[in-house]
C-alpha cells in the first residue's frame, strides 16, 4: 500500500474515478464527504464530491484490494459493512476549507450513523498531529478544525 494517508476521489464521469493525493484546491468553495478508515492498522482519510459515503467507502476498499461484506441501509441500498478483515471505518462526515490554512471536518453519514457518529478526532490526530487538531467550540466533539 502506498504511504499517502489523505486521498481525494476525483470523479471524471459516472463510472470513471481517480484517486489523488489530497490538495486543498480540490475542496475550495465546496464541501466534500469523507470517510476515516484504518486499512491494515494504518489511518487513511478519503474525501470526494458528488459521491455518497457508501460510494467513497466501496471505491476505497476496491482500490486497496480489500474484500468486504455488505448490508442494507435504511433506504435498502447495499453498503459495505463498517469493519472487516484488514479494514475498519471509524468516522464519516463532510470537510470544507474554513480559511486558507484550515480544514473544517463536520457532520455525519446517514448510511453509517448507527455505528459512526461523525468525525473521529483521534484518527485526525494520527494523520495530522494532535497540535493541528482543534475542537469546534460550538459543536464540541462533533466538529474539528485542522491546520494544514
Amino acid at each position: 500500500m502506498e504511504e499517502i494517508n489523505f486521498w481525494y476521489i476525483d470523479r471524471k464521469n459516472y463510472s470513471n474515478f481517480e484517486f489523488k493525493e489530497f490538495k486543498k484546491e480540490f475542496i475550495e468553495n465546496i464541501s466534500s464527504k469523507f470517510i476515516q478508515l484504518y486499512i491494515h492498522d494504518k489511518p487513511v482519510l478519503i474525501a470526494g464530491k458528488e459521491l455518497y459515503h457508501k460510494d467513497i467507502f466501496e471505491l476505497s476498499l476496491k482500490k486497496f484490494d480489500i474484500k468486504f461484506k455488505t448490508r442494507l441501509n435504511s433506504t435498502k441500498d447495499e453498503i459495505p459493512i463498517e469493519e472487516g478483515e484488514g479494514y475498519k471505518m471509524v468516522g464519516a462526515g463532510r470537510v470544507k476549507m474554513f480559511d486558507e490554512e484550515t480544514l473544517y471536518f463536520y457532520d455525519n453519514s446517514m448510511d453509517y450513523l448507527s455505528k459512526i457518529k461523525g468525525t473521529n478526532k483521534n484518527h485526525l490526530e494520527e494523520i495530522f498531529g494532535s497540535e493541528r487538531v482543534d475542537s469546534d467550540k460550538l459543536h464540541g466533539d462533533l466538529s474539528f478544525f485542522v491546520s494544514i
